[in-house]
């Protein structure tokens, strides 16, 4: 990926620019066509919210009155709302140093 690097003009380490090259090139970024999952989508927000519904608070996300994002969120049935606090992390190892 080369990711993250370090922009020497800005003095600031920079990651991801959403693939600014493929996107004008009309392709979506590689993230998107490389998910094994097919988890991810990318285009026009209004395009994403008519195809996928507009869920974009579950825990432990904070409120989107707060945040206001432009996320789409298709939640596992089981998932809780923002603000829950019932559930619990499975695996601390995959946290432990975020």
């Amino acid at each position: 990926y080369g990711a993250p690097q370090f922009d020497t003009q800005a003095n600031v380490m920079r990651k991801c620019d959403g693939c600014l090259d493929r996107l004008e090139n009309n392709l979506r970024p590689i993230c998107v066509d490389s998910c094994p999952q097919r988890a991810l989508d990318f285009g026009p927000v209004d395009e994403l919210r008519a195809k996928y519904g507009t869920e974009n608070q579950i825990a432990p996300l904070p409120s989107a009155s707060f945040t206001h994002p432009n996320l789409i969120i298709k939640p596992h049935p089981k998932a809780r709302p923002t603000g829950d606090t019932e559930g619990a992390i499975m695996n601390i190892r995959e946290v432990r140093h975020a």
